[in-house]
């Protein structure tokens, strides 16, 4: 049986990139949007039911009970690392580097409490 290694990574840390090298390294199969292939194969539902999932995870009462006390955060990179690789990566301005990273944390927080 082949390793499982989650990686639940924030806009602009990197986390696809690490994702890829750690599958490179252990030589295991890499997914990230693939997933949502595989379940519209596997279910047999539309792809666009699995894409509504995420439009439907942003309400402001999942974002507060992702961030209630309990729940442990962590990551890789800092908030300046991020900021940086969004400026240079994505070419956002600093600004733009920052709300976008708040915006994206914002809605991944409600889709993994969803």
């Amino acid at each position: 049986m082949l390793p499982i290694i989650t990686i639940s990574r924030q806009y602009g840390s990197g986390g696809r990139l690490i994702g890829k090298k750690l599958a490179e390294k252990f030589d295991i199969p890499f997914y990230d949007k693939e997933l949502i292939e595989l379940a519209v194969e596997e279910s047999g539902f539309s792809k666009e039911i699995f894409e509504k999932v995420d439009e439907r995870a942003s309400s402001s009462l999942l974002y507060t009970l992702s961030v209630t006390p309990g729940l442990m955060h962590g990551g890789l990179t800092g908030m300046t690392d991020r900021i940086n690789r969004c400026v240079n990566v994505y070419n956002l301005n600093m600004n733009n580097a920052a709300k976008e990273i708040q915006r994206m944390d914002k809605k991944r927080a409600n889709y993994y409490s969803f």
